[in-house]
C-alpha cells in the first residue's frame, strides 16, 4: 500500500492541491515533456538534456518519490482536453481487486523500446504486440 499517490506527490512538489493539479502550468509543462518523450524514439538521458535544469531536478524528485511508493513508468495521455500523467503501479500478486487493463502493469509497461507503439484516434499511444521486439528474437 503506497504512502502517497502520484497526485499527492506531484502536487506537493509543485506547491498546489490535487484539485487544481491538471490546470497547473508546471504540471502541463512536465506532461508535455513526457508526451514529447513518448514519440522521440530516444533514450531518456538524451531527451532530458533539453529540459531546464531546475525543472529536470523537480521531475527527478517527483519520479523518485513516485517509484518509492510503487508507481513507475510515467506516461502522458489526453483526457478532457488536457494532458494527464499516468503511472504503472506495482501491486501485490494476491490482490483481490481487478485492475483495468489501462493501468495493469506488464512487461510492456517497463519496455523502453516503444517500437511496438502506434497512435489511436485520440493521439494516444497504443500497443501493437505483433511488432514487439521480444517476438523478433
Amino acid at each position: 500500500m503506497p504512502n502517497k499517490i502520484p497526485t499527492e506527490i506531484i502536487a506537493g512538489h509543485l506547491g498546489c492541491t490535487g484539485f487544481v493539479l491538471r490546470g497547473d502550468p508546471t504540471y502541463q509543462i512536465i506532461a508535455g515533456y513526457l508526451w514529447s518523450y513518448q514519440y522521440s524514439h530516444s533514450g531518456w538521458d538524451d531527451f532530458a538534456k533539453n529540459i531546464d535544469g531546475g525543472l529536470r531536478d523537480t521531475m527527478k524528485m517527483i519520479f523518485r518519490d513516485c517509484r518509492q511508493n510503487g508507481f513507475f513508468a510515467p506516461a502522458c495521455i489526453y483526457e478532457g482536453g488536457k494532458k494527464v500523467i499516468i503511472f504503472g503501479q506495482l501491486v501485490d500478486k494476491d490482490r483481490n481487486i481487478d485492475l483495468p487493463d489501462k493501468i495493469k502493469p506488464d512487461l510492456c509497461t517497463l519496455c523502453e523500446s516503444k517500437q511496438c507503439y502506434g497512435i489511436d484516434g485520440d493521439g494516444n499511444p497504443k500497443q501493437d504486440k505483433k511488432n514487439c521486439w521480444r517476438k523478433a528474437k
